[in-house]
């Protein structure tokens, strides 16, 4: 009955666990808005406008660059003609590919860290488990 028990709660886990990657993307916007997270990537148009969805509602957003299916996608080189447009004065740092006044680089490396952390936790709990059950 343990063995069961703890199979179904598995099975629970392990369902949860992957249908949270499916909205791990994240869009770095070109303005001084924050990074949009927990959203899925529809489609990339004319170099940097990213077409995503959040919480049921689709949205399009000049992007600077995204996470997409664990892959980071520098969209800066598009970034050009829309800030051409769109400039103010505090956004002069988004030419040279800084947000918030760090470099996407930081931002990507705190993703990788996190996803790390993830994927070992994951291992951690899974090996923990099955330990327990033989």
């Amino acid at each position: 009955m343990k063995k069961l028990l703890l199979l179904s709660l598995f099975a629970l886990f392990s369902v949860a666990i992957f249908s949270q990657e499916s909205q791990a993307d994240i869009v770095y916007p070109i303005d001084e808005s924050p990074a949009i997270t927990n959203c899925v990537i529809k489609q990339i148009v004319k170099g940097n406008i990213v077409l995503y969805q959040k919480d049921g509602e689709e949205y399009r957003v000049a992007a600077a660059a995204v996470n997409s299916k664990g892959k980071y996608i520098d969209l800066s080189m598009y970034a050009e003609p829309v800030l051409e447009n769109n400039i103010s004065n505090g956004n002069a740092n988004a030419k040279n590919g800084y947000y918030k006044g760090r470099h996407y680089d930081y931002y990507k490396g705190i993703y990788e860290g996190a996803r790390r952390r993830k994927n070992t936790g994951m291992i951690l709990v899974l090996g923990g488990a099955s330990i327990y059950v033989y």
